[in-house]
């Protein structure tokens, strides 16, 4: 019997000869950081810069915490962090989807363990932002989505009190 893909059995071919595994580039990782991140330094960046970057800065943040150790000390990393933070926050008002809402849903449970103000400013958005979606769905009778994004809601709020309590 002739096995049918006899190149790739003896060859070891197959997906390995598809993908060429590259060694990543932490300078080139730092360079698109950096041009996302620095015209958010500025008071005169116009709003409309946000609009539909709210992913594009959720991948800063986590770049941020990729690069620490790699190519960022402790207080670089803390830097873009805290940048990537304000930037999501400004987003949030720049008209962002609805996937990207969800992303940020994703992304807030590591978001809220961060000790810097931004964070909080996201979760208080945050709230307003599912509301205002929970709504809708209620508008539509979209009630597994309205529950679902009813426990998370609830889970924001929570945090909030939380941290109250303890004083943070």
């Amino acid at each position: 019997m002739t096995p049918v893909n006899r190149h790739y059995s003896k060859t070891g071919g197959g997906i390995e000869t598809l993908f060429h595994f590259k060694r990543v580039d932490h300078v080139r990782l730092f360079n698109v950081l950096a041009q996302n991140l620095i015209p958010t330094l500025t008071s005169l960046t116009a709003q409309n810069f946000y609009t539909g970057k709210l992913e594009n800065f959720l991948t800063c943040l986590n770049l941020s915490s990729y690069l620490k150790g790699k190519l960022l000390n402790d207080d670089g990393a803390e830097f873009f962090t805290k940048i990537s933070l304000e930037a999501i926050y400004k987003s949030l008002y720049g008209n962002a989807s609805i996937a990207d809402i969800f992303l940020l849903i994703d992304e807030i449970p590591k978001i809220l363990s961060m000790p810097y103000p931004a964070a909080e400013k996201i979760r208080e958005t945050l709230i307003e932002v599912i509301s205002k979606i929970m709504l809708t769905y209620r508008m539509n009778n979209y009630w597994s989505g309205w529950a679902d994004l009813n426990d998370k809601l609830n889970m924001l709020k929570s945090f909030g009190d939380v941290k109250k309590n303890l004083g943070e």
